[in-house]
């Protein structure tokens, strides 16, 4: 019998051990919390109004910024950015867009001078490019030119790779139990495959058979023998494949989640001999805990459960710790009706075309809850597909998970009744990863390099004149000329570098820089400092996916037979020239290596080119260069003594229409181009007809390229004075709806269709009521209305109505 004495001293024991381990615990969620409050993160979702485009169309777009762990607006960045990338990854414009309010907006104008393929809408905050860009927004729509043939070559090839990887639940194979194994199947290009394989063991013996579902995931269970390697065999084409299968460790913990329509469960076991000491599982959702569950003295197990009606919709992170070492991982999704509100939506009854359609939306709310939010409308035609990347698969899905998923739309829709097999198929295939858990329990915070930003941000450097390698500690000023009693200042730091911060600029706005003495006594500009402007940057992404476009132009039939009918009407109606039966291939060389190639340079070859090196130089300004050595071009100039200039081409013969400056591919004033010394300019570039639509203009393109091939603002440079230019908030085009009550004479006469039968960027939902309208056009037949958006509290506005005009 123990003595009470040896009882007490065994209870003290306990206590001290378990107030040891409650201590690591409390660390443990200390420092997730502390992280999290420390590195709050955003995301960016772009509603578009369709995923398929021609030439002369606008893509429209609106942006919600929402906080990563709410979904509620964010209050980090009040400005995003919006990238159009080709199809050979180049950048063919950047736009800014005002978050001031809860929904942003805008469009891209797609020119008929555009190559046919796949583009890529990449958005973000500038705060945002500090984590991995695979948290970026980046969605793929497709292009086709019904005008002109791509000169993109084509490659075809017979055959493609395969990769196989395989994922075990948890993490890790154990030897001598049952385990799962996930795997994914996909082409050399990230294409999903549907192959079917043999697991095999290291003698060669076949186990049993390897059949993925779909998008070229699967999964099976199987027992491994101690010592015993696996891999998974495939014959495609007469070629055998081999992969591997991660080596399973004699013993070790497992982590098992199965889970039903009301519960998820979740089980870790042990080999024998593993302890469950100081054990315990957190599960948290975007950053916030949902649920820590500690190892029971004496047990070795931990079973627990969650109620799936009780935790937010989303994928939970589950992570299994030995005191403040992190073994196991495994993501769930989570989905529950109520994070979506449930919208009835009336429209008008015997639709005709040229008619008014109302839509009238009612929140049904059990709860009679209040909502109110903003959200985008699009109508289309019935038979274009739409909608692989939506609001909810998104923000819920996509958005937290490593690499790119094919099909997104899938997992999301309710008439697919394999939804959550696929799901918990991704679930174990992705990898969620926003933070590690090393630098989180280390309290180890990732460099901020990239600031929020209020407004924009302009950055530069002061180096010396004379040796631009050295860095000067500098006051700075910053005037502008539409306002020249306004006036900002700021400091260079040691390296030289200094910014100018949260600054509203509307439209384009022009301004000075001028470098100032901070010495005491001595004031004026520093003669002998150099300002530089920092080149805008851009993330860097995954590549854009090629298009096949004998599928593509199978899939779309329907909708490229009526956009050629509309491109017809625009001809007939504008005078739009159409279907050139051949265009020249242009080269698909490596450009790199040519001297007056640049990166942002969205044409080939001008129609002219002028390089300034050829010409003895000694005039005042590059304008007084380049007049009369320029064939068809001619240059005058305007009240103020700006030049102006016309271009003679297919568009403008009578010579009536001004050509557009560009100064390193950024349109600019002729007044501030006229300030650059003419050393500094390499070639002066004249584009003209088609080639200068590209740009947005028929009239013709005069482009300016300096030696250093500079992007940016920078204009004028002079020893301590700088000419700036900056581009303020996108201004976006408003989509144009004939009204039906009162046409005017042309819209009388003039057939009415479509590529998008309505577009409105930002609709208000006010005290769950919210309705918009919009008159029909000569269009008929099924339409769908798309509604996208969040109410103020984060949850999804999301629905799909089927309507018909007559």
């Amino acid at each position: 019998m123990i003595s009470s004495k040896k009882a007490i001293s065994v209870l003290y024991f306990i206590l001290f051990i378990h107030c040891g381990f409650c201590q690591i615990l409390d660390t443990t969620l200390a420092n997730f919390q502390y992280y999290q409050y420390q590195v709050p993160e955003e995301k960016v979702y772009l509603s578009t109004d369709k995923e398929v485009f021609v030439q002369n169309e606008h893509l429209w777009f609106s942006v919600f910024l929402v906080d990563a762990k709410t979904h509620q607006t964010s209050s980090i960045s009040k400005l995003v950015y919006v990238d159009l990338l080709g199809p050979k990854d180049q950048i063919i414009s950047s736009l800014a867009i005002d978050m001031k309010s809860h929904l942003g907006k805008g469009s891209f104008f797609l020119a008929d001078s555009l190559l046919a393929g796949n583009y890529t809408i990449n958005a973000y905050t500038n705060y945002m490019r500090n984590g991995s860009s695979e948290f970026i927004f980046s969605k793929t729509v497709e292009f086709f030119n019904l005008k002109r043939k791509s000169t993109l070559k084509e490659s075809f090839r017979n055959e493609k790779g395969i990769h196989v990887d395989f994922f075990p639940e948890g993490g890790y194979i154990i030897s001598g139990v049952p385990n799962i194994i996930a795997f994914k199947i996909i082409d050399d290009s990230g294409n999903g495959l549907i192959h079917q394989g043999m697991l095999i063991d290291s003698s060669g013996n076949e186990i049993m058979e390897l059949n993925p579902l779909k998008f070229g995931l699967g999964k099976f269970q199987f027992t491994p023998e101690s010592g015993q390697d696996y891999s998974g065999f495939f014959q495609i084409n007469g070629k055998e494949y081999f992969f591997k299968l991660p080596k399973a460790q004699e013993k070790g913990y497992q982590l098992t989640v199965r889970k039903t329509l009301t519960k998820t469960y979740i089980t870790v076991k042990g080999s024998p001999g593993m302890s469950f000491k100081n054990t315990y599982l957190l599960m948290h959702i975007r950053g916030n805990i949902i649920k820590v569950v500690k190892s029971t003295l004496g047990q070795e197990f931990i079973y627990n459960s969650l109620v799936n009606d009780q935790v937010p919709s989303g994928i939970i992170h589950i992570t299994f710790f030995k005191e403040d070492i992190p073994l196991l991982e495994r993501l769930i999704y989570n989905e529950i009706a109520n994070d979506k509100i449930n919208i009835a939506i009336d429209v008008t009854s015997n639709i005709k075309k040229r008619s008014k359609v109302n839509f009238d939306l009612n929140v049904l709310d059990p709860d009679d809850l209040k909502s109110s939010g903003s959200f985008s409308v699009s109508v289309q035609k019935k038979s274009t597909d739409r909608n692989k990347i939506n609001i909810e698969n998104y923000l819920w899905l996509t958005s937290d998970l490593i690499g790119s998923i094919e099909s997104p739309n899938y997992y999301t829709n309710v008439a697919n009744l394999d939804r959550f097999e696929m799901l918990d198929l991704l679930m174990l295939t992705h990898g969620w990863r926003r933070f590690d858990w090393d630098n989180v329990l280390n309290k180890t915070l990732p460099p901020i390099l990239y600031f929020p930003e209020k407004g924009f941000t302009l950055e530069g450097k002061v180096v010396r004149w004379e040796d631009r390698s050295k860095p000067i500690q500098a006051d700075l000023s910053m005037t502008f000329f539409e306002n020249i009693n306004f006036q900002l200042k700021t400091s260079s730091n040691e390296a030289g570098d200094f910014w100018f911060e949260g600054l509203q600029v509307e439209d384009t706005l022009n301004a000075l820089i001028q470098t100032v003495n901070p010495k005491k006594g001595r004031k004026g500009k520093l003669t002998n400092s150099f300002i530089e402007i920092k080149k805008k940057t851009y993330p860097k992404l995954r590549k854009n996916p090629p298009s096949n476009k004998m599928e593509s132009e199978i899939l779309y039939r329907d909708y490229l037979d009526d956009m050629l009918e509309i491109a017809q009407i625009k001809a007939s109606y504008d005078g739009d020239v159409i279907f050139l039966d051949e265009v020249a291939v242009e080269s698909t060389l490596d450009r790199s290596s040519n001297l007056f190639y640049r990166e942002y340079m969205l044409y080939r070859e001008p129609d002219t080119r002028l390089i300034v090196d050829s010409i003895k130089t000694g005039y005042a300004n590059i304008f007084d260069v380049i007049k009369g050595r320029l064939t068809g071009v001619q240059f005058s100039k305007d009240e103020n003594g700006n030049y102006l200039a016309l271009v003679r081409g297919a568009n403008s013969i009578s010579l009536d229409n001004n050509a557009v400056f560009l100064l390193d591919g950024q349109e600019m004033s002729s007044s501030v181009i006229s300030t650059i010394n003419p050393n500094d300019i390499s070639h002066v570039d004249v584009l003209k007809g088609t080639r200068a639509t590209i740009y947005g203009t028929p009239n013709g393109v005069i482009a300016f390229y300096r030696k250093t091939g500079r992007s940016g603002v920078a204009l004028g440079n002079t020893m301590g004075i700088l000419n700036v230019e900056m581009y303020g908030y996108h201004q976006p085009d408003e989509f144009y709806v004939p009204n039906y009550k009162n046409p005017t004479e042309i819209e009388k006469i003039r057939p009415d269709r479509r590529g998008t039968q309505y577009w409105c960027p930002t609709v208000s939902l006010n005290q769950n009521k919210a309705s918009f309208s919009y008159y029909t056009s000569d269009d008929s037949g099924d339409f769908v209305v798309y509604i996208e958006g969040l109410t103020h509290e984060g949850r999804l506005i999301r629905s799909e109505v089927n309507f018909k005009i007559d």
